[in-house]
């Protein structure tokens, strides 16, 4: 345990709420049902309550979004001591089950040392909690199916619990189905209406809420993944489901628990080779595994089958779709290492005495057989430490989503979200690939359509660029503002094709570019956007510089509504920076100001706003300081 909370601890730094989008979803959820927002109800952004997923983590998490609200430590603190405690509960687990002591220990170290299970302790994520709710679902399932009795508390728990990980997280549904499934087989009619008819009744909520408001039973994220991916005839994609299999049994899985190719491991050379081969050992002795434990208890491993069959259909496979079922896995790689360990031995065991009578050697002495099994667990024991435990302790800070120590982008209380929260009114739309996450950091409603018909992550395609596609995408979304960063990936701009466009269009101007996650805020402005009535100045005035001053001027006065400084500094020490503005009758007018640099420390930028706009002769910029003067973006706007 102690080892679990310490690798929690060292990835922790690497992740910042909203990296992930989903979590800042599950947040806006939150905050809506402590509002009083029902199941219908609507969240910042523009979304409903169970448009995305089902708000079960969302509930489970109001309380302390409530007591401690942002930057939400209290929820992932509760995400890590979710996942330390799952130690305990597999142990238990396993020793219910008659596991060997040495087995039990091997299963722990790979959960204290599992890369993903250590970055889902620090996120707010459902993926911890669902863990121990599961562990509890597996404990009453157990207790239900030994007992004789169809109604009773074991049962109320079975059913609780397994609509309560649908409630986390939709994709539980298939763990309930392959109870289900063993209970046909096995013909116990009564206890599969039981558990069939509760579960259903459990799950209706969020079927009739998702139905009263328009959003496909499946929910709107799922609907539009798996619409988008399935185009066309099911037929012509089973190819891509036994390609997903494919992807699950040499990726997912091996990338789990025995990660490689990302640094701090070695990319390449013998290291790098013997890693990913030794990767395969994952899919292959976790099958062995499974096999042995469907004697052991057939409902679980046909549940997490079933579970494995849903996941196959979904288009993107990857480690998230492992961790649901974490402890599972690893009893059942544990399990297959074991048994293959014991085939070598057993192996050695009977076949060196005969073959060296058949090489005429001299008859082995007593107690050679024994050595030399103990000779191949020795080596057994020393090919794990040099191929899994050494590997997984040297990358233990380490984000699994991430090479080396890279760190997540961080949109909460950055410059650009803090710009774009200050600007207009919350119902003006910001286009962006984060919907979520910058609802939340701004307040705005929120689109991605632009982003969808450039970069469509459902068909696999290859990123295409096409304006009129683009700039139709933002004009159905009725688009006031745009934010193009690395908020998904720190190596990946979210769509370099709206860079592009945006960068060399009129309709697009620039506000902001913050170094922090390779941001840019564009206001788009003009017909076809949501500013259709506003202009920027800066193009048709005249620059001038002096000193400190940077002056834009207009032989007759402008409707100046907004002027924004995204950095403003003196390479000799900044004293202040002021934005004035030259009012016909009125003389120079300060209307923003900061004592030091813009756009660094504690000053993100300067923004002045004026409604319905004010006539405005000349914006003269000052930089006051010691040496020469230096200025980012600025952008002045008018009717």
């Amino acid at each position: 345990m102690a080892v679990a909370a310490v690798h929690v601890a060292l990835v922790a730094p690497h992740y910042h709420v909203g990296s992930f989008d989903d979590d800042a979803s599950y947040i806006l959820v939150a905050k809506a049902l402590l509002h009083g927002a029902g199941l219908t109800g609507t969240v910042t952004g523009g979304r409903t309550v169970v448009g995305y997923y089902p708000p079960g983590y969302s509930a489970l998490i109001a309380p302390l979004v409530a007591a401690f609200g942002a930057p939400y430590t209290a929820v992932r603190v509760f995400s890590a001591v979710c996942a330390v405690a799952l130690l305990p509960l597999t142990w238990w687990w396993l020793g219910r089950h008659h596991v060997g002591e040495w087995q039990r220990t091997a299963v722990l170290a790979l959960l204290a040392l599992n890369p993903v299970l250590a970055t889902f302790g620090s996120m707010v994520m459902a993926e911890t909690p669902f863990l121990v709710v599961l562990m509890a679902w597996v404990w009453l399932t157990d207790t239900w199916a030994e007992g004789d009795r169809v109604l009773s508390p074991a049962w109320v728990g079975v059913v609780t619990a397994g609509a309560a990980l649908i409630w986390l997280k939709q994709a539980a549904l298939g763990l309930v189905v392959g109870l289900c499934l063993w209970l046909l087989v096995c013909r116990r009619w009564r206890r599969l209406l039981a558990v069939a008819s509760a579960t259903v009744v459990l799950l209706l909520p969020v079927v009739v809420a998702r139905l009263a408001v328009g959003v496909p039973v499946a929910g709107s994220r799922y609907s539009a993944e798996l619409g988008g991916y399935y185009q066309g005839s099911l037929l012509s994609h089973l190819g891509s489901v036994w390609g997903h299999v494919w992807e699950l049994l040499s990726s997912a899985l091996p990338l789990t628990f025995l990660p490689s190719g990302r640094p701090p491991l070695p990319t390449s050379g013998p290291v790098a080779t013997a890693l990913q081969v030794w990767g395969w050992s994952v899919p292959v002795l976790a099958t062995v595994g499974l096999i042995l434990w469907a004697r052991r208890q057939p409902w679980l491993t046909l549940a997490v089958v079933a579970y494995f069959g849903e996941v196959v259909l979904y288009p993107f496979i990857n480690e998230r779709r492992v961790i649901l079922v974490l402890p599972v896995v690893a009893a059942w790689y544990v399990a297959g290492g074991g048994a293959a360990v014991k085939g070598v031995a057993a192996a050695v065991a009977w076949g060196r005495p005969r073959l060296g009578r058949r090489l005429g050697g001299a008859r082995p002495r007593p107690g050679t057989g024994r050595a030399w099994e103990g000779a191949v667990w020795v080596s057994a024991g020393v090919i794990v430490l040099a191929l899994v435990v050494a590997p997984l302790s040297w990358q233990i800070r380490r984000d699994y989503l991430f090479a080396g120590f890279q760190n997540s982008s961080a949109p909460l209380g950055s410059r650009y979200s803090e710009l774009l929260r200050r600007l207009g009114p919350p119902s003006t739309v910001v286009e962006t690939d984060y919907l979520s996450t910058t609802a939340l950091a701004t307040g705005h409603r929120t689109q991605w359509s632009a982003f969808q018909a450039t970069n469509n992550p459902y068909t696999g395609a290859p990123q295409s660029c096409s304006a009129p596609a683009e700039r139709a995408a933002l004009a159905a979304d009725d688009a006031g503002f745009l934010l193009v960063g690395r908020l998904n990936k720190p190596v990946a701009l979210d769509s370099p094709c709206l860079y592009r466009l945006a960068s060399g269009s009129p309709w697009a101007v620039q506000l902001l570019y913050a170094a922090r996650d390779d941001a840019t805020v564009f206001e788009l402005i003009g017909p076809g956007t949501a500013h259709p009535a506003l202009e920027s100045l800066v193009p048709a005035a005249r620059t001038q510089f002096a000193g400190g001053d940077f002056t834009w001027s207009w032989s007759r006065p402008q409707q100046v509504t907004q002027v924004v400084v995204g950095s403003a500094y003196d390479a000799g020490g900044t004293a202040q920076v002021t934005v004035s503005e030259l009012r016909p009758g009125a003389g120079w007018v300060t209307v923003a100001g900061a004592a030091g640099a813009v756009g660094r420390g504690a000053v993100p930028f300067l923004l002045a706003t004026s409604g319905a706009g004010v006539p405005v002769l000349a914006v003269r910029v000052t930089v006051s300081g010691q040496g020469p003067s230096r200025l980012g973006t600025v952008s002045v706007i008018g009717r």
